[in-house]
């Protein structure tokens, strides 16, 4: 483990590669937590922590050739496009509702955190979106026969599967 961990020397924090991958977690666990709370001052916080800890007592000599412009334009590309995406997706979820006025202002705090964090967002967009998908055909598939054995304890007479009123 201890060779995994020093076989990157430029990634340093306090002198140890250990502290680095420490804070590098903690940074992204802030992450991950401002966009499940959705509130983006976390991810700020975190960001301006992590820039300045790794800047005065970090070595990033070797990352720093990577950001480069068109690694920042494409960043920010990628993260517009998605925060389109999110923006349309949302427009639909509340379609005909007639809480427009805080839909819009809901919006408006979400827009900037889904395109300076798309890389998180998008991970947790589907993590939670497949989780739900998986719990409602999974309770779906079981509700029918629990509501049977329910209405079998409360007493209550099966329903009929063909009710014609007779005349």
């Amino acid at each position: 483990m201890e060779n995994l961990l020093n076989s990157i020397p430029e990634l340093l924090l306090f002198g140890s590669v250990v502290w680095f991958w420490i804070m590098s977690g903690l940074f992204f666990l802030l992450l991950i937590y401002s966009d499940r709370k959705e509130q983006g001052y976390w991810a700020l916080v975190a960001t301006v922590i992590f820039i300045v800890v790794n800047h005065f007592w970090g070595n990033l000599s070797e990352v720093k050739p990577i950001i480069t412009w068109g690694h920042i334009f494409a960043y920010f590309g990628i993260g517009f496009a998605y925060a389109t995406l999110r923006t349309y997706i949302y427009g639909r979820k509340n379609r005909g509702k007639d809480e427009r006025f805080y839909a819009l202002k809901h919006l408006k705090a979400n827009v900037f955190r889904w395109w300076f964090l798309f890389p998180i967002s998008i991970l947790n967009w589907i993590w939670q979106d497949l989780l739900s998908d998986i719990w409602d055909l999974l309770y779906s598939g079981v509700e029918k026969f629990l509501l049977t054995i329910f209405d079998a304890g409360a007493g209550k007479p099966k329903p009929e599967e063909d009710e014609t009123p007779e005349s």
